[in-house]
């Protein structure tokens, strides 16, 4: 009755339910929180009914990881300064932007 008093004609509760869940998962929330939110009784019965909503935590995944191993020889190298004051970095200008 409530959602046809709101125009949501054949909108459930539940799906109410499945879109909350879509959206901690949107939000970044761990299985493990969205399980408890959710009440459900495992965290793999969270990952078998929504596991395809996590498709984009791979890719974080892998860029977490890209950074983990970075060696510190790969950081950007800086600049030297050199003999052309208009291309130094502000590091070789002195106290004024020099």
């Amino acid at each position: 009755a409530a959602t046809r008093r709101a125009g949501l004609d054949g909108l459930r509760i539940h799906d109410l339910r499945h879109t909350a869940v879509a959206l901690w998962i949107a939000a970044e929330s761990h299985p493990k929180e969205v399980s408890a939110r959710a009440g459900h009784a495992s965290v793999s019965f969270t990952l078998d009914r929504y596991g395809h909503l996590y498709p984009e935590a791979d890719d974080a995944l892998r860029t977490r990881l890209d950074a983990l191993t970075q060696p510190l020889s790969r950081s950007p190298r800086r600049r030297s300064c050199g003999s052309d004051p208009g291309r130094q970095p502000p590091t070789c200008r002195g106290p004024a932007g020099r």
